[in-house]
């Protein structure tokens, strides 16, 4: 909204100094289905359809006169705050998708950590320019909400709740755009990932490392230290254009914390055949949100303060956590949820553990039916910019978790690296910072008048 502001204050001003009187309109008239604004650089005046003159306008190409109205019926309220039921359809969009990542990764026999929140929102500030057949299949894979502007609204209003400061636990999301040198990406574009994603924006330099490395230290910094080199060194070059960065850090302690001298190395079955030894953490006669059914058990154990909390799905039977996740979904995950209630338990025992994981999106979400927007030929991003053809070149998620007798810290990233196949020719650089030859020579005759080397300047 403040964008808007401004922009039309823009207009007022300008069209104050520009127009004196209403002669505009007598001396330059449009088809009826077109209206005329002015060109902001020479101040002539052209017609444009409605849709098209708004545009200009707030790229700042193009300048309303004074005698412009906008007919009621073209003017389309803008939501500035997301309803209740908006949020929650975000919310339960990125809950699913949480649900068909996990399928898309539980086959690789490893333990298994990310966020989709993180996943959710670098993509939908990639979305935001996504046109065509590449946004429909984005949108069908997140379900992001088809009205843009709700669903700007609700990702704000959710990111905002999240960032709430609170004494019992720590967490923040933070975003960003990183856009090389010369790149120029609409301003709309800009201010809709400022606004409503609280990005931060940059001008990095993708020839060299310098920009890769400022990234990964923005990363670093937001996780505190828990998430590094999330793009490695040399993975950008003159045609990349845009990296778009989500970071989340959660660090939380228990409302019923474990206590250090109860942790003990115990058995644990990673199959049949395969028994480890790992420390047990473990809780004596405690009350907690617990229930049962011949599948398994679950129990939801809270962060200090009530707000956040984990829950535990945990077979009945040592290999059966095969058929728990078949059977896994939102509306499973419900009603065991639905069935919890205060429980007191004899002893609660969960291993501690730290894990490290790091995921190739590109593969998982194309398996998912996101194809378009990783194919140059047929990526659709020109809400972005007007480069063709921009496409999303790499995509990786780094996540870290940490779970102890405190609590829990957390963290996770996102990197969407989107380029072009050739932004044209490479800067021309000349930079003699080695041996080389000189010569002076006369242009006429051709001939040379010196001729020398330098090895060392400093001699």
């Amino acid at each position: 909204m403040r964008a808007i502001i401004i922009i039309l204050l823009s207009i007022v001003v300008f069209s104050s100094i520009i127009f004196t009187n209403q002669s505009f309109s007598e001396t330059r008239t449009c088809k009826s289905d077109f209206e005329i604004i002015l060109k902001a650089s020479t101040e002539k005046p052209v017609c444009v359809k409605p849709s098209t003159a708004e545009k200009l306008v707030l790229r700042g190409w193009g300048i309303m006169p004074t005698n412009h109205v906008t007919p009621v019926e073209n003017i389309t309220p803008k939501k500035s705050e997301p309803t209740e039921i908006t949020s929650t359809n975000l919310i339960e969009s990125n809950n699913q998708f949480a649900m068909d990542f996990y399928s898309q990764i539980k086959d690789d026999e490893e333990n298994i950590f990310f966020s989709p929140w993180s996943i959710s929102t670098a993509f939908a500030l990639v979305y935001e320019g996504a046109k065509g057949t590449t946004a429909d299949e984005m949108q069908n894979v997140f379900r992001f909400l088809k009205d843009k502007q709700e669903q700007r609204s609700s990702f704000k209003s959710i990111n905002d709740n999240l960032n709430e400061k609170d004494s019992s636990y720590k967490l923040l999301v933070a975003n960003a755009l990183w856009i090389a040198e010369g790149f120029q990406p609409f301003v709309e574009y800009v201010d809709n990932a400022k606004t409503f994603y609280d990005s931060e924006v940059s001008n990095v330099d993708f020839i060299t490392d310098q920009g890769v490395n400022t990234i990964n230290k923005w990363v670093e910094e937001k996780t505190e230290e828990k998430i590094q080199k999330l793009f490695p060194l040399g993975s950008t070059n003159q045609n990349t254009l845009l990296i778009i960065t989500n970071a989340i850090y959660f660090n939380g302690t228990w409302a019923n914390q474990f206590e250090e001298k109860n942790t003990i190395d115990e058995d644990f079955m990673v199959s049949p055949d395969n028994v480890v030894t790992a420390p047990m953490m473990k809780l004596y006669d405690t009350k907690f949100n617990y229930s049962q059914n011949e599948q398994l058990q679950i129990i939801e154990l809270p962060y200090d303060g009530n707000k956040l909390s984990m829950f535990i799905l945990l077979p009945n039977d040592a290999d059966g956590l095969e058929s728990i996740e078949e059977s896994l979904s939102l509306e499973n995950l419900a009603q065991l949820q639905s069935e919890l209630g205060e429980t007191s338990l004899d002893v609660v025992q969960i291993p501690k553990f730290i894990l490290e994981t790091d995921y190739d999106l590109k593969e998982k979400l194309s398996n998912l039916g996101v194809h378009s927007a990783f194919d140059p030929g047929d990526a659709d991003f020109s809400g972005i910019a007007q480069v063709k053809p921009l496409y999303i070149q790499a995509a990786v998620h780094k996540a870290y978790v940490d779970v102890n007798e405190v609590g829990t810290e957390a963290a996770a990233a996102t990197g969407i690296q989107v380029g072009t196949t050739s932004a044209g020719p490479p800067p021309l650089i000349f930079k003699a910072d080695h041996p080389f030859i000189f010569l002076i020579q006369d242009h006429e005759t051709g001939n040379i008048l010196f001729l020398g080397r330098i090895i060392n300047p400093t001699e």
